[in-house]
């Protein structure tokens, strides 16, 4: 492949399904881009990131891009890259027809906040930086020969009659759909009719329960390292951690085979399976254990631990837990989802599957990402807008992630929303998946340094994961012992910032994850300061904390986590109720709780949370005044491990049954008995 080559398919490279939306944009007008299809960008709008149509017209000896030109990072003048291809040369022409001869290179990367193009000749001198300007979203309108139409979906493949195409844009007029494959132009245009009265086998399946990854995709964003930034983990590299997953070991079920041979990979790979090689995995690798060797920027969550993999098509959710058991291996990312609407918010036999198997070893963390449907309801009507979750993911005992868009610093509108039916709080947790630089494999020839950029909640979830390992890797270190799920939970959940809704919402679930906050938590155990309490209560105990404020504390957040098991239902088996008590003033304020019904509102807390395996209140104190926690064992069929954590320290937990244990009171009821007889 000639260096021009590259230069084309980068932006397929990055590119494929899913959102689109705004980062850096350029001042002044924008110009269209133009192309031989007459595919242009509406030139109403302004820059956005997303397609190159360019690349999915017929290829021609000489391109032309239109390009911004920047220099530290100010709009210096629009241009025009003309390149010409020569053998294993290039002609490099600007608007100016200056002439540059040479092979031709290139690095992709940011000036600022833009995605910017250096082309480099065979000397290594860089010449210009620029913007490339052709590109469109989905769901954004193009100009066609048939009138105004939209950029609808990616497509990875598209098969009709004898015909195979791959990486495809489907561009939807008023009338027809036309399907636009790379380098190729224009393969397929049906009338929209007959679409509709035809069952034709290249428009996708929504029927099967397909299992594929929740997404596919790229814009110009985010990389790993900044993802770490995003969460605080880059603060648990160094000085006074000095975390990095050393001695973890990390499950990763995703599409295939992880590329073991990359230069940021080699030696930490184990690919329990034959699967074929796959771009997906090998990025959500690189989430997790990239060394950031030749693209510091791809540097991974936990770079020391050991990775084991295996392929979704043949082991997924709690079949592939169990498998991973056999490795040892306890915490797991799951990238991967069913397509489709079917089974959309249910708690299922997945949901079910998993939930058995974490209550019968707590010690599992079970990190899975959300989905990306968000947006199916705009032009699919078997999707709603909330309720969104499948699968696995809908278990009570795992983490369900959200993706967060860097723009916004709120969650992602492709990103899957809750709630379970029946008002249960998903997604958990949320973290940055929006538009990921890591390791990947190169789909035309496989060499051990390629890097691409993927968006969706496949790219939060590796970084859930990665920050959970270091976090239990602490944990370790200090208690000698793994941490059980509901004790992460409650950490993560109630240090986490809070985005979206104030409280826990539909769309975040908690919040986003900071790593930071969390392990100062897990220090404290180590410190005696009475943040943490991992306690064990009955059907009917009474268990009351008197917290204890610094002159300092103005808000308490106290967050009560367990692992719950499966009845016949998604109904919680077991249920802890818990409150503040006010002692001054005699109120009580309760864990927040949600209405499945009108799912955008803000969580209240008036009442007991009987739908959650996890409660969490929250609230301004009065420092003048004393308050007290009240944990109840509402529904408890037989004993119960829970986690607490507060941000402030918790008394010595007083029970109504320690003074008495159970066993006595029956004994003494049988004797009571017996002597009335």
């Amino acid at each position: 492949m000639n260096k021009l080559t590259s230069i084309v398919l980068v932006t397929i490279l990055f590119a494929g399904c899913g959102g689109g939306g705004s980062a850096g944009e350029a001042s002044g007008d924008n110009p269209s881009s133009s192309s031989g299809h007459g595919l242009i960008s509406d030139t109403s709008q302004k820059y956005r990131h997303g397609y190159a149509l360019l690349d999915y017209l017929s290829p021609k000896e000489s391109r032309s891009i239109f390009a911004y030109q920047y220099q530290n990072g100010h709009l210096v003048k629009s241009e025009t890259l003309k390149y010409e291809i020569q053998g294993d040369r290039a002609l490099v022409r600007l608007a100016s027809d200056v002439e540059i001869e040479g092979k031709v290179d290139y690095r992709l990367g940011l000036e600022g906040d833009r995605p910017v193009i250096e082309v480099s000749l065979d000397k290594g001198d860089t010449q210009k930086g620029f913007e490339l300007n052709a590109y469109v979203d989905i769901n954004e309108t193009v100009s066609f020969q048939k009138g105004e139409c939209r950029v609808t979906k990616h497509l990875d493949t598209l098969k009709r009659e004898d015909h195979h195409y791959s990486d495809l844009l489907e561009i939807t007029c008023p009338e027809s759909v036309g399907y636009y494959a790379k380098d190729q132009g224009l393969v397929v245009e049906d009338i929209k009719g007959d679409i509709e009265s035809n069952d034709l086998e290249y428009l996708p399946d929504f029927k099967g329960r397909k299992i594929a990854p929740v997404d596919r995709g790229t814009l110009f964003h985010v990389e790993n390292l900044q993802s770490a930034r995003e969460a605080k983990v880059d603060k648990l590299w160094g000085a006074p951690y000095y975390l990095n997953g050393e001695g973890m070991r990390i499950g990763l079920v995703d599409g295939g085979r992880v590329l073991d041979t990359h230069i940021e990979l080699a030696g930490k790979i184990h690919n329990l399976s034959n699967a074929p090689l796959n771009k997906h995995a090998t990025h959500t690798a690189g989430t997790l254990v990239s060394s950031g060797i030749r693209v510091k920027e791809s540097h991974g969550f936990a770079v020391d631990a050991q990775l084991y993999t295996l392929d979704y098509h043949k082991l997924y959710f709690a079949d592939a837990l169990k498998e991973l058991l056999k490795y040892d291996v306890l915490i797991s990312n799951h990238s991967y989802g069913f397509e489709g609407s079917e089974g959309i918010g249910e708690y299922d036999r997945d949901s079910e599957a998993c939930d058995k198997l974490i209550f019968q070893n707590p010690y599992i963390i079970a990190v899975i990402a959300a989905g990306n449907d968000g947006r199916r309801y705009r032009h699919d009507r078997s999707f709603t807008r909330w309720g969104l979750i499948k699968g696995g993911a809908n278990a009570k005992n795992v983490i369900t992630v959200a993706a967060v868009d860097d723009n916004t610093h709120t969650v992602a509108d492709f990103s899957s929303r809750g709630p379970i039916k029946g008002g249960r709080l998903k997604p958990d947790i949320a973290l940055d998946g929006y538009n990921v630089l890591s390791t990947i494999v190169n789909p035309d020839a496989v060499d051990n340094d390629s890097y691409g950029r993927l968006y969706g909640t496949s790219m939060a979830a590796p970084a859930v994961t990665g920050t959970l390992t270091l976090l239990s890797q602490r944990y370790k270190e200090i208690n000698g012992a793994n941490p059980r799920v509901d004790t992460l939970k409650a950490i993560i959940f109630n240090t986490a910032r809070d985005i979206e809704n104030p409280g826990p919402d539909f769309k975040s679930g908690f919040g986003e994850l900071d790593a930071l906050k969390a392990v100062k938590v897990i220090d404290s155990m180590e410190q005696g300061s009475d943040l943490v309490k991992l306690e064990e209560i009955r059907q009917n105990e009474h268990i009351t904390y008197d917290l204890v404020p610094s002159s300092d504390d103005r808000d308490l957040r106290v967050t009560v986590a367990w692992v719950d098991s499966v009845y016949d239902s998604d109904a919680l088996v077991y249920d802890i109720d818990s409150y503040v008590e006010d002692l001054d003033s005699g109120k009580h304020i309760y864990p927040y709780t949600l209405n499945e019904f009108f799912p955008d509102r803000n969580a209240k807390q008036t009442k007991p949370n009987h739908l959650d395996p996890q409660e969490q209140i929250a609230f301004q104190i009065n420092p003048d005044h004393r308050y007290r926690l009240h944990i109840l064992g509402t529904k408890i069929p037989d004993r119960l491990n829970f986690t607490l954590v507060s941000n402030m320290p918790l008394g010595e937990g007083v029970s109504n049954m320690k003074a008495v244990p159970l066993h006595l009171q029956v004994h003494d009821i049988y004797e009571s008995i017996k002597e009335q007889k």
